[in-house]
C-alpha cells in the first residue's frame, strides 16, 4: 500500500468488478470470472492486512513503522464509508446471486451441483469467493455495516416486488453476517414469522430456493442465537423437508447438511429430538434409494451414523433394522 499506484490498482479492480459483473454473472467469458476471483482474494488480503496488523511478521525493526503506515492507508484512506456501501451492494446484487447456470444444474444435475456446493472453495469459485470476502467485511466493518445490512434485509422481506434470486442473495447476506448482527437481531422472531412459513410453501423452484437458503441460515445461526422453542420448530422443519414431498434433491441434501450442524451443536439434546429421530432416519433411508452418486450416498450415511450415535438409545429397533439393510445393500 506504500507504492504510489497501490490505491489506483485497487480502485481499478473494483471498477472492473462492477463493469464486468453482468458478464461474470452470465458466465459469458471465463477470463472475467477468474479475474473476479483474483480481485476478491487480493481485496481480502488487503482488508485483513489493514485490520490485523499485529499478525504481520516483522523481518526488520524498521518494518513496524511501514506496516503501521500501510495499515492506516487501508483503514483510513481506502475504505471510505461510501466505498464500503457500494462494495456491499455490488457483491449482493451480482456476486451472491445464484447464476442461470446454477439453476440449470440444480434442475438437471442436482446431486452434482449440491456436492460442488458442499465442497466449494473460495479460492476457485466466484460466488464462494465473494461470500468469504463478505464475511470479512461484515466482521471488520461491523459498526458501519450492521445497520445497513439489517435495513437491507428488512426492506427485502416486506417488499413483494423483489424477485426470488435477489431475495435469496439478501438472505445470504443475513446468513453470512450472523456473528456481526446477532446483537441487533431477534432470530427467533424472524424464524417464526418469516423463515418457517416460507419454508413450508410448495411453489415450484422458487420455494425450493428459499427452503435451501433457510436451511443454510439455520446452520449459521443455531449456535449463535436460537431458543429451545425455535430449535424444536427447526427439528420439525428438517423433518418435513425430508418427507417425500418436502422438497427436491437439493433441498433434501441441504437439510441433511443443516441436520449435521444441529446434532453437532453443544445445545443439542437428544431428549428434545426423540419424536423426530424415527421419521427423519426413515426419510433419509428413502432418500438414499433415489440417489445416484456415491458422494451423495456417503454424505447421507455419514450424517445418519452420527445421528444414531448421538441419539442412542432412543432410536427404535425397527428403524435400526432398516439402517442395517442400507449397509448390506
Amino acid at each position: 500500500m506504500l507504492m504510489p499506484c497501490s490505491k489506483d490498482v485497487l480502485i481499478t479492480l473494483l471498477s472492473l468488478l462492477e463493469q464486468k459483473a453482468p458478464i461474470i454473472y452470465n458466465d459469458t467469458e471465463e477470463f472475467w470470472g477468474q479475474l473476479a476471483i483474483k480481485a476478491f482474494n487480493m481485496l481480502k488480503r488487503v482488508t485483513t492486512f489493514g485490520y490485523k496488523r499485529g499478525a504481520v511478521l516483522l523481518k526488520q525493526k524498521n518494518d513496524k513503522d511501514e506496516i503501521k503506515k500501510a495499515s492506516d492507508i487501508v483503514t483510513n484512506e481506502f475504505f471510505s464509508e461510501q466505498l464500503l456501501l457500494n462494495l456491499v451492494n455490488l457483491i449482493c446484487n451480482w456476486y451472491l446471486k445464484l447464476k442461470p447456470s446454477d439453476l440449470e444444474n440444480w434442475t438437471n444435475e442436482p446431486e452434482e451441483w449440491i456436492n460442488e456446493e458442499l465442497q466449494a472453495s473460495y479460492e476457485f469459485q466466484v460466488r464462494s469467493c465473494a461470500e468469504n470476502y463478505f464475511e470479512d467485511l461484515a466482521t471488520y466493518f461491523k459498526e458501519l455495516l450492521a445497520p445497513f445490512i439489517l435495513q437491507k434485509i428488512e426492506s427485502s422481506l416486506t417488499d413483494p416486488s423483489v424477485d426470488i434470486l435477489t431475495k435469496d442473495s439478501i438472505l445470504c447476506v443475513f446468513q453470512l453476517s450472523a456473528q456481526s448482527i446477532a446483537n441487533s437481531c431477534n432470530f427467533d422472531k424472524l424464524f417464526a414469522n418469516y423463515f418457517l412459513p416460507e419454508s413450508l410453501k410448495n411453489e415450484s423452484q422458487n420455494s425450493s430456493i428459499l427452503k435451501r437458503r433457510v436451511c443454510l441460515i439455520v446452520s449459521e445461526w443455531v449456535s449463535i442465537q436460537c431458543s429451545d422453542t425455535t430449535r424444536l420448530h427447526i427439528y420439525g422443519l428438517i423433518s418435513s423437508l425430508l418427507e417425500p414431498n418436502g422438497g427436491d434433491t437439493v433441498v433434501k441434501l441441504t437439510a441433511i447438511q443443516t441436520l449435521q450442524h444441529l446434532i453437532d451443536d453443544w445445545e443439542f439434546r437428544k431428549s428434545s429430538f426423540q419424536e423426530f429421530v424415527g421419521p427423519i432416519i426413515s426419510n433419509m433411508i428413502e432418500l438414499l434409494s433415489g440417489l445416484q452418486l456415491t458422494e451423495s450416498k456417503m454424505f447421507v450415511l455419514k450424517v445418519m451414523s452420527v445421528l444414531i450415535e448421538r441419539c442412542n438409545p432412543l432410536v427404535p429397533q425397527k428403524i435400526l433394522n432398516q439402517v442395517l439393510r442400507c449397509y448390506v445393500i
